[in-house]
């Protein structure tokens, strides 16, 4: 399970929530495939995660996307709709 705790000390001292990997794998993705509802909404808390709401991985995932496909809360939906997050 995600760490909030640490999460947010990294994100305290200046984590790049936009960071992806080669992959095109973002935290904000990878919190969402991993099913770490906690985590997922501390990115979404992040001002910052608007430069990167509509970012995709190699496969051209991107985060309202896979939302949609492992059914995630409504709540988290309406937050990236709320964010910008635009379908693929």
């Amino acid at each position: 399970h995600g760490r909030d705790d640490i999460l947010k000390m990294l994100i305290e001292q200046g984590a790049d929530v936009c960071a992806s990997a080669q992959s095109g794998m973002t935290p904000l993705l990878a919190s969402l495939n991993g099913m770490h509802h906690s985590t997922t909404k501390i990115f979404l808390d992040q001002e910052s995660i608007k430069r990167c709401i509509n970012y995709t991985d190699r496969e051209g995932t991107n985060v309202l996307s896979l939302a949609n496909d492992i059914h995630a809360d409504q709540e988290i939906i309406e937050k990236l709709i709320e964010l910008g997050a635009e379908p693929k």
